[in-house]
C-alpha cells in the first residue's frame, strides 16, 4: 500500500497542506457558517501551484457542488471579486462555452474554493463509469457536473482526458487548461 504524500500549495497566502486524496478541507469549511465562519479568503481568479506542478484557480462556489464535480467558469473580474461559475451542464442542454475546472471541495453557493485546471487530478473526479479504450478523451455526459468517455456526448472537453478506468463514477483526469465550446465533438 502506497503512503499518501502531503500536497502543499506553493505561493498560497495561507499555508495549506492536504494529505493524500482528501481535498475536502482544501480551503477551510464549505459553508460560511462553518466552525471558523470563513467566506472569501483570496482574490477570485488567483492561481496556485502545488509541489507536483498541478495548477488551481480560486473561484466562487455554486449550488449543489460536490467534490470532484466539473464546472464551467467565465467572466472573472478580479477587481470586483466575481466570476460566473456553473456546474457542467449535461449534453442534453445548450451548455454554452467556457473554461472547465474540477472542484477540490464542496464549495457551495456563497462560499469560495479551489478548482483544478492543470495536472493529474486526485482520484475524486466525477467521470462516468463506462467501457472504453485508454487513454480516452472526455466529453460532457448526460449527468450534470460529470464527464464521460462516451463519444455519444455532444461536447468534447478540449484539454481533458483520462488514462485510467473510473470506478463508481469516480476516477482521475489529466487536465491541461480545459475548455468547452458548445456543440463540438472530436
Amino acid at each position: 500500500m502506497a503512503t499518501a504524500l502531503p500536497i502543499k500549495i506553493v505561493g498560497h497566502p495561507l499555508a495549506v497542506t492536504v494529505t493524500g486524496d482528501d481535498l475536502s478541507n482544501f480551503d477551510g469549511p464549505s459553508t460560511v457558517s462553518g466552525s471558523s465562519g470563513l467566506g472569501q479568503r483570496n482574490p477570485v481568479g488567483l492561481q496556485a501551484l502545488d509541489d507536483a506542478g498541478n495548477v488551481y484557480i480560486y473561484l466562487p462556489g455554486v449550488a449543489s457542488l460536490a467534490q470532484g464535480d466539473f464546472v464551467i467558469y467565465q467572466g472573472i473580474n478580479t477587481l470586483a471579486g466575481t466570476a460566473t461559475v456553473t456546474r457542467m451542464l449535461n449534453d442534453a442542454n445548450t451548455g454554452g462555452a467556457g473554461q472547465v475546472a474540477m472542484s477540490c471541495s464542496a464549495a457551495v453557493a456563497t462560499c469560495f474554493g479551489w478548482f483544478q485546471i492543470f495536472g493529474l487530478t486526485a482520484a475524486i473526479a466525477n467521470i462516468a463509469t463506462v467501457a472504453f479504450t485508454l487513454p480516452a478523451a472526455l466529453y460532457r455526459s448526460g449527468t450534470t457536473a460529470r464527464l464521460s468517455t462516451s463519444t455519444n456526448a455532444k461536447d468534447a472537453v478540449f484539454g481533458a482526458f483520462t488514462g485510467a478506468a473510473s470506478v463508481s463514477n469516480v476516477g482521475q483526469a489529466l487536465l491541461n487548461y480545459p475548455f468547452v465550446m458548445d456543440q463540438s465533438t472530436l
